[in-house]
């Protein structure tokens, strides 16, 4: 196609976008893919960002520390009773972690208002930040170390 066509605009938003991004032709290896605008550039740079987004399984399990029953309701990520968890996701909702150890909740914090319980798996010992729930432990969770109230 001509530079009249689809293609030829399409080159043409593209470089004027690449100009200002600040591209120096002197210092190729300074461009960050961030800077990019348009088509695959942008995508490649934020796929990995993609696989992050939640994906909501409304689920049903014993606890693994206590055995009580929890109904879940797609958000519940613990045992309410004793705010035990288990390390089953890579990101939330996927069910994708090998290690599959139990997650102690180690802390309580206050984060915009609310209360986030903080767990830390007994098998790798990652750490993860989750919401409260209403139905949660209020004593068990009083008694987490951190800023409860």
């Amino acid at each position: 196609m001509g530079a009249t066509g689809s293609a030829g605009h399409f080159r043409g938003n593209f470089h004027k976008k690449f100009l200002r991004s600040g591209f120096d032709s002197r210092h190729p290896e300074k461009i960050g893919v961030d800077r990019w605008e348009v088509g695959v550039g942008f995508q490649s740079q934020h796929s990995d960002l993609m696989g992050l987004s939640f994906q909501r399984k409304k689920e049903n399990f014993n606890c693994d520390k206590c055995g009580f029953f929890v109904e879940g309701n797609g958000y519940t990520n613990h045992c309410p009773k004793c705010l035990w968890s288990k390390h089953i996701d890579v990101n939330p909702g996927d069910r994708g972690e090998i290690c599959q150890s139990l997650m102690e909740p180690i802390g309580c914090i206050l984060k915009a208002g609310k209360q986030v319980i903080i767990h830390r798996c007994v098998g790798c010992g990652i750490k993860r930040r989750v919401k409260a729930g209403t139905a949660d432990n209020s004593a068990v969770l009083i008694g987490l170390p951190g800023k409860t109230s």
